[in-house]
């Protein structure tokens, strides 16, 4: 009765093993480690097993279930789990020695052979009762052998339980093996419920989330068309909905814009119609474009309202949707204002501010966009002689005037197939559109009267003019501008040399009337500067320069009240007189005219190096300005002998001003003169 108790309670014990198995191979996912696992939780239960055998009675032998727990470990859990089981065993086996360990040992590792093959053979394939029924049979098969080796166990009324165990323990690891597909099935039936379960709850989620945001794209576009059709009903710009180029919609503004009284006159109607045919085909193009492209373009053109009135318009095509379809949203504004300010900016960068005369930017517009119907092209160039001199001897505010002066006759002048340019400082050009040689030749010969008949504050407006025409597309326009420039400065060349003799005989004029005192003073300094060049034998042609000297030498600053003087004056004509044949030999007696006998002038020339005119000229300039102090301070002091305090000064600055020899001799002529 004990042995059948031991027998039971070892049943339940492998059955308890099976349970435990199944749970951790629910848990454990990765298959090596459940493998591994697996192997040491059997290969304890087998150092369990063999510590308690089951004992056969009368026989004193001992049996246990290593065989059971090796098959199954290395049935389910491959070479390695059975291998893990198999190790323990045959360790523990061997660590205890026991009657018949050899065998033991030998029947273990026969075990883990059979259970190795059979794996290999039924790997990848359904394990079926019957192959581990053979299996278990097999390996029992051999544990009896390896117990009946032992002649103690060779028992005759063991036999019957021999092969009782032959039968049974083979239909334990059946049982055992069926526990575990039983209890694994059930494992995985749960994961897969359970994994169904959370997929149906991720699909569900997943669809509650596409039903939401269903709902709110619904809601945003339901909010979208309402937002477009409030900022498209109160836009500050004209608005269109198009289908295709058909309108379906107009905002106010358009109906503003258009003049027109209501949308029911807009709405049906082409937006073609609003264009003119040479931008109809435009317009389609980009309407085409923002509709296959899904952009927004951008453009200017030109539309026409109800009464076919003009009007410049910024137009902005975008794509819209509604209801599944697609439409062309049309916002344009009117720009004509702007238009007009574009204008006029490139009006004002294409005049020339002095002048109001076209410039350089309009002229080179004008060649970019030259067209054959605009031959003959005849072209002037005129140039203002003597801007420099008015500018030195005037100030810029008066030349500023003569250029002026220059483009108001030469505006005046041109007829309406022309028009002037100032291409910059004195230099003009007249551009003729459909012209002829005859025409040019005319309008030369009648503006040069013109100008000789315009009277200006120095005399008259003396101008220098060369003509050219091109006749075709193939004479390039620039050189015959040049062809236009060149005659013009051949003409200049004598022009200017005339215009400079007859400026300085002017300037000397106006200087005279502008003090009229100044003629007075003039001849005598004339007067006493011919003294003193008869005193030191003066010859015929220094004496010719020195009077020119005397006339000319102070005609720099025109204006000027009093008798000292700046030297800027005397550069301003020292630059005149040198250009000009009959004064080109005083002109460096001019600029050094104030030079000081010992060097301390501006050119640092001293002594001899002054030419003798100038020296002469100087000491008898500042005699007559100290005499004209002297006067002036007699005035208060009537008791002084101004020709005295004169002399005087003169004396004290003998060394350092005034050549000494010509000094005395000066002085001597003052002496016999009183």
């Amino acid at each position: 009765m004990q042995g059948v108790l031991e027998f039971i309670i070892k049943i339940g014990f492998i059955v308890s093993i099976m349970l435990l198995s199944g749970s951790i191979n629910n848990r454990i996912k990765n298959r090596t480690l459940n493998s591994i696992v697996q192997g040491i939780v059997f290969g304890i239960v087998v150092i369990v097993d063999m510590s308690v055998p089951f004992v056969v009675m009368r026989s004193e032998s001992s049996f246990d279930v290593r065989e059971v727990l090796i098959n199954i470990s290395g049935i389910f859990y491959g070479p390695l789990g059975g291998g893990i089981t198999s190790l323990v065993a045959f360790v523990f086996r061997a660590y205890r020695h026991t009657n018949g360990t050899i065998p033991a040992l030998v029947d273990i590792v026969l075990t883990y052979i059979f259970t190795v093959i059979a794996y290999k053979k039924i790997e990848g394939k359904k394990i079926s009762p019957r192959d581990i029924f053979i299996l278990s049979f097999l390996t029992n098969f051999v544990s009896i052998i390896a117990i009946l080796i032992n002649s103690h166990n060779r028992n005759v009324d063991s036999i019957p339980l021999y092969i009782a165990i032959m039968i049974i323990y083979p239909i334990a690891t059946v049982i055992s093996a069926e526990l575990i597909k039983t209890i694994n099935l059930k494992n995985q039936l749960m994961k897969e419920l359970i994994d169904s379960e959370e997929k149906l709850q991720s699909q569900n989620k997943q669809l509650q989330g596409t039903v939401l945001e269903i709902r709110n794209k619904e809601y945003l576009l339901k909010k979208s068309e309402e937002m477009f059709k409030n900022i498209f009903l109160n836009s500050s710009d004209a608005s269109f909905v198009l289908d295709k180029a058909v309108i379906i919609q107009a905002n106010r503004e358009s109906l503003y814009l258009l003049n027109y009284d209501n949308k029911k006159e807009l709405i049906g109607k082409s937006v073609l119609d609003f264009f003119y045919d040479n931008q109809k085909e435009e317009f389609l193009q980009i309407l085409e474009e923002v509709l296959n492209e899904k952009d927004i373009k951008k453009c200017e053109l030109l539309m026409k309202d109800k009464n076919n009135i003009d009007i410049d318009v910024e137009v902005t095509i975008s794509k819209v949707n509604f209801s599944n379809k697609d439409f062309a949203y049309m916002s344009f504004r009117d720009i004509r204002l702007r238009k007009s300010k574009e204008e006029e900016l490139v009006k004002k960068s294409q005049v020339d501010i002095l002048t109001g005369v076209y410039n350089r930017v309009y002229l080179n517009e004008y060649v970019i966009n030259l067209k054959p119907e605009q031959y003959p092209i005849g072209i002037i160039v005129a140039d203002l002689n003597g801007l420099k001199l008015i500018n030195d001897f005037f100030g810029h505010s008066r030349g500023d005037t003569a250029l002026a002066d220059t483009a108001s006759v030469l505006a005046k002048m041109t007829p309406e197939n022309g028009f002037v340019v100032r291409m910059g400082g004195d230099e003009f050009t007249v551009i003729f559109n459909n012209t002829s040689k005859e025409e040019i030749k005319s309008f030369v010969e009648n503006t040069l009267n013109e100008f000789k008949n315009k009277k200006v504050f120095y005399g008259e407006l003396s101008v220098s003019m060369g003509a050219a025409i091109s006749y075709n597309e193939n004479e390039y326009i620039v050189k015959t501008m040049n062809l236009a420039d060149k005659e013009m400065y051949e003409i200049k060349i004598l022009e200017s040399q005339k215009f400079k003799e007859r400026f300085l005989e002017i300037i000397y004029n106006i200087s005279l009337d502008n003090n009229r005192f100044k003629k007075t003073y003039k001849n005598c300094i004339e007067e006493c500067c011919r003294k003193l060049a008869y005193a030191i034998d003066l010859d015929e042609t220094t004496m010719e320069n020195l009077m020119l000297l005397t006339k000319y030498y102070d005609v720099g600053d025109i204006y000027l009240e009093s008798k000292s003087f700046e030297v800027s004056a005397f550069e301003n004509t020292y630059n005149l007189t040198k250009q000009i044949s009959k004064t080109m030999d005083i002109s460096l007696a001019i600029l050094y005219f104030m030079e000081n006998w010992n060097g301390s002038g501006k050119y640092r020339i001293k002594g001899e190096d002054i030419p003798l005119i100038s020296r002469i000229l100087r000491i008898v300039n500042d005699y007559y300005y100290e005499l004209d102090i002297a006067h002036n301070d007699n005035r208060i002091l009537s008791d002084t002998d101004e020709n005295d305090v004169a002399v005087e000064k003169l004396q004290r600055k003998k060394a350092e001003f005034y050549d000494p020899y010509l000094l005395d001799i000066f002085m001597n002529l003052e002496k016999d003169s009183e």
